[in-house]
């Protein structure tokens, strides 16, 4: 008898250690609605959802109800063509440095605006032609660094997730597949970060400024309805508290905890991404640090104000209010006739025209790219009902405008 019971116990309990596996084996690699996050300040899902507003006609009064204006939707649209008659012929975007990451940042002007690579979109023939290049660039493990630096490697595995996410094209699954393992992959598995170059060729802690666009994608990927290692975001999360500092580590670093306007703006950003609650505390004190250092163009750093923007949109309230009254008016101030803006500061000679004009662009969407958290809205404006804001599977009651901008050819 006492044999059997014995037997029984083992049996139950290499049941509970198989179970307790394959638990874990989910864990590692989860869907977006399944399971339970392995830290419980880490979400599940991304803490955004793209805002159904950049799908419909943003005319007359719904971009100032949005935050913007009939002067910023003209910007992005002059951008935009400018842009478009930078591309080259096979695709490509390329001017100061690897066209991966210049190609990567362009897709998501387009894609941004509500455009997509699908038949009678706006701007329909420049994205067909920067998705095939950019699909071609992935390698036989997923690896896009074609100029061999982690920042290609995330902007255009970003580019490829939004690309997805919008068209559900079966030819861009597999390689953005691929292209989030290698991701996952090339993160210190110790401090949580990414570095420029892969950790198991190079160990490095890992920098907030590649960390930020690594997140990005994974984020973007998740939203997408592609598979997310879990553990690769708990990790992440662990690296924001390494460079994190201040009483709630609301203030960034860049290795280290150090803060900087334009890596608090990033970091803030990444922790919505991966924890996406509007009332905490560690957001308050980010919001609070970047009420110091508001858009000015003394600054002459279009990827702070990039970040920033991005993260107090989502933020809301009088934070987001106070900066958007100066951004604004200065990216619409520095815009050329042409449509591109000039490139400035430190950053300037490394950036280069296109990615100062994709900033610029990216920043000027920011009314309709994602819902703000914790906002769920809406308001009848001449008929028509808006959302500002909501969950997954919302729709705007607005419909696609036929009047919207050009196919792709420059005008």
């Amino acid at each position: 008898m006492k044999t059997i019971n014995s037997c029984i116990v083992s049996a139950l309990l290499l049941t509970l250690v198989q179970m307790t596996g394959q638990a874990a084996d989910k864990r590692r690699s989860l869907k977006p609605s399944q399971g339970q996050a392995n830290r419980t300040v880490l979400r599940l899902t991304p803490g955004i959802t793209k805002d159904p507003n950049r799908y419909v006609d943003r005319s007359g009064a719904v971009m100032n109800f949005l935050g913007g204006s009939d002067k910023t939707e003209q910007a992005v649209r002059l951008g935009l063509d400018w842009l478009a008659k930078q591309q080259k012929e096979d695709g490509r975007w390329e001017e100061t440095a690897g066209p991966i990451a210049h190609t990567g940042l362009a897709m998501l002007c387009y894609y941004g605006y509500g455009a997509s690579h699908t038949p009678e979109s706006p701007y329909e023939e420049t994205l067909a032609k920067a998705v095939e290049w950019m699909i071609k660039k992935v390698g036989p493990e997923g690896q896009l660094m074609g100029s061999g630096r982690m920042y290609d490697q995330a902007i255009g595995t970003l580019a490829l997730a939004e690309a997805y996410g919008v068209s559900k094209d079966e030819r861009i699954k597999r390689p953005l597949e691929n292209a989030i393992k290698f991701l996952v992959r090339s993160q210190n598995p110790k401090t949580g970060g990414w570095r420029y170059v892969p950790h198991y060729l190079k160990e490095d802690d890992g920098d907030l400024s590649v960390s930020g666009w690594a997140i990005m994608a994974l984020a973007s990927a998740q939203i997408s309805g592609i598979g997310v290692s879990q553990g690769s975001k708990a990790k992440a999360l662990e690296f924001l508290d390494r460079v994190g500092t201040g009483a709630k580590r609301g203030m960034y670093g860049y290795k280290t905890p150090s803060p900087r306007p334009a890596m608090t703006a990033e970091g803030m950003y990444s922790y919505e991404l991966l924890v996406g609650t509007k009332e905490d505390v560690r957001l308050d004190e980010s919001v609070k640090y970047l009420m110091t250092h508001l858009p000015d163009k003394t600054q002459e750093n279009f990827y702070y104000w990039y970040y920033g923007t991005l993260a107090l949109r989502l933020y809301g309230g009088e934070g987001w209010e106070a900066w958007n009254s100066r951004m604004s008016p200065l990216l619409l101030d520095l815009q050329s006739s042409e449509g591109y803006w000039s490139p400035m500061g430190k950053r300037g000679k490394k950036e280069g025209r296109i990615v100062t004009t994709t900033w610029a662009i990216l920043s000027l969407e920011v009314y309709y790219r994602y819902t703000p958290l914790g906002q769920v809205t809406r308001r009848v404006i001449r008929g028509v009902t808006v959302d500002t804001g909501g969950g997954p599977g919302q729709t705007s009651s607005f419909s696609r405008a036929s009047t919207r901008p050009n196919s792709g050819r420059p005008q």
